[in-house]
């Protein structure tokens, strides 16, 4: 007769390693862009009922920006406009914000020069004013897709410390990257209302494309962005540069391009040490990023159109009536399940889509 596990189970007994593998995320370059300029991060800490805590023990899970596989980079504080009346009290849930409405008008010497014993007139010229407004809202996560509606983790109470690592560390783990996935996905497709594209050459919209790298990324096509942002007067950073951010693939593709390999330049030294993870190299007026987030959808010949971003600082704008945080629900069964939600009021919208560029490629 053997002895084995197949005829001696109870002599066997798995267990779970204290070790943690590593889950490759994105780096979730927009929610980074957002963070840095609301300040604003997930507390876990905060929300819960009094006497209803989740304390637990154990070793911990390895930390989101540990098993990204670059963290969260900002291109600079400016990308985002932050509306600071929306975090005030008593100042409702809509800001509107001006903006100069210039006139065209003639500016030839001729036109401006008063003769002598002309009478000046006196008919005042109006001025005027665009207005753009954003409204906070209750976000909230995680979101269940069968249910199509936002759902909380729990908890068993009685479950808390008999697992092998620390059970609130892992919902709060699951939050933070639902919460920055979230946030980093508004403002993707918030970019992607940018008011002008630009495509390589040849190609006029997205559909022209049959196969993959018919119309690559090239450093032509970064030429064609400057000039578009330039000639329409968008301001530049601090540095005197656009921030371009670009898909992997984009990415590769301008690496090849001979002329891009000649004039790429890379200051990495000089920048922020949470900036260099997601810097590509400068050239041309740009400051180039790189972000796995951007949207990259099948066109009418199921080709991947890929939507990088070039912008000026300020295009969307933010605000929060307070920080993220996350909150328990009163109905956990006498405190035994114990369920919980993040939840952020806030308010995300597109300031002046004039200020950025979608760039697009196959």
């Amino acid at each position: 007769m053997s002895i084995s596990r197949a005829t001696f189970a109870q002599e066997f007994k798995d267990v779970v390693s204290l070790q943690l593998l590593t889950q490759p995320q994105p780096q979730f370059f927009y929610a980074g862009l957002i963070k840095m300029a609301l300040g604003a991060e997930l507390d876990t800490t905060t929300g819960g009922i009094p006497g209803r805590g989740t304390d637990a023990n154990g070793p911990s899970y390895l930390s989101l920006p540990e098993m990204q596989l670059h963290p969260a980079a900002p291109a600079s504080k400016d990308a985002v406009r932050v509306v600071v009346e929306l975090g005030k009290e008593h100042m409702g849930h809509t800001v509107l914000i001006n903006r100069p409405q210039f006139a065209t008008s003639t500016y030839t010497q001729a036109s401006r020069k008063i003769p002598v014993g002309t009478t000046i007139g006196t008919t005042p010229v109006n001025v005027a004013a665009e207005q753009v407004s954003l409204t906070i809202e209750r976000f909230a996560g995680p979101y269940d897709s069968g249910t199509s509606a936002v759902q909380p983790y729990g908890i068993e109470n009685f479950d808390i410390n008999r697992g092998v690592h620390n059970l609130k560390e892992v919902r709060d783990l699951f939050f933070k990257q639902d919460f920055e996935k979230t946030i980093d996905a508004f403002a993707v497709a918030l970019f992607d209302l940018a008011g002008t594209t630009v495509y390589p050459t040849g190609m006029t919209a997205v559909n022209d494309a049959t196969q993959v790298g018919e119309f690559p990324f090239s450093f032509n096509q970064v030429l064609s962005t400057r000039t578009s942002l330039s000639t329409a007067n968008i301001p530049t950073f601090s540095n005197g540069k656009y921030a371009m951010v670009l898909t992997s693939l984009q990415l590769e593709q301008l690496d090849k391009d001979p002329s891009y390999q000649r004039q790429v330049r890379t200051f990495e030294n000089e920048m922020n040490p949470v900036l260099r993870k997601a810097y590509r190299g400068s050239v041309s007026k740009f400051d180039i990023f790189e972000s796995t987030t951007l949207t990259q959808t099948n066109n009418s010949s199921s080709v991947p159109i890929q939507y990088g971003h070039a912008f000026g600082p300020g295009m969307i704008g933010v605000g929060a009536g307070g920080m993220p945080h996350v909150e328990t629900s009163t109905n956990d069964n006498y405190a035994q399940s114990l369920m919980a939600i993040w939840l952020w009021f806030a308010a995300f919208g597109v300031l002046d889509n004039r200020f950025g560029r979608s760039v697009r490629s196959s």
